[in-house]
């Protein structure tokens, strides 16, 4: 069961869009966030989600130290332009994680309990908010759990769940 109280994808995760993600968050491609972003405003706009501030979700100190940017946070402010909410660097993790590419779907939960945290300077905007938590990509939903359970901690009212991709095997979890 989802931590968050709904969640929607643009697209399903196949070929195509794992080259888009991959260039990205591998390959330095900062353009393609714009292009994510409008995806997902599009999206809201067939399918609309209730929120006052999109979140988008932390990368690890040590990702944002080598890549120079958390690719949520890209897609964040594209996406931010065309619904005029705004989009806040609210979330940090609060300790390394192991990848979670490269652990099993039972282990991921785990890898990443306690990770997360509202950032203290935020705590106001988050408190009594419905919040738009976003991601690049849903694969066993593990991260966005964990991420929307700390936001409900800080006191948000609702949390609901926008990636641009999902897993074919989970894209009915955020898309029922």
């Amino acid at each position: 069961m989802p931590e968050f109280n709904k969640g929607l994808c643009v697209c399903q995760y196949g070929l195509y869009e794992k080259k888009l993600v991959f260039a990205l968050k591998y390959n330095e491609k900062k353009h393609i966030a714009k292009d994510m972003g409008r995806m997902m405003a599009d999206k809201l706009a067939i399918s609309p989600l209730e929120f006052q501030v999109i979140v988008p979700v932390p990368v690890s100190r040590g990702k944002l130290k080598s890549r120079g940017y958390n690719q949520s946070y890209l897609m964040g402010k594209t996406l931010s332009k065309y619904v005029e909410k705004p989009c806040l660097e609210a979330m940090e993790r609060i300790r390394e994680t192991q990848a979670q590419k490269n652990i099993s779907a039972r282990d991921r939960a785990d890898n990443l309990k306690g990770a997360f945290a509202v950032k203290a300077t935020y705590l106001e905007y988050i408190k009594d908010k419905d919040i738009l938590l976003i991601d690049d990509i849903y694969t066993t939903g593990a991260t966005a759990n964990e991420c929307a359970k700390c936001l409900m901690e800080a006191g948000a009212r609702k949390v609901n769940f926008l990636s641009f991709a999902a897993g074919a095997n989970r894209y009915k979890d955020v898309e029922e």
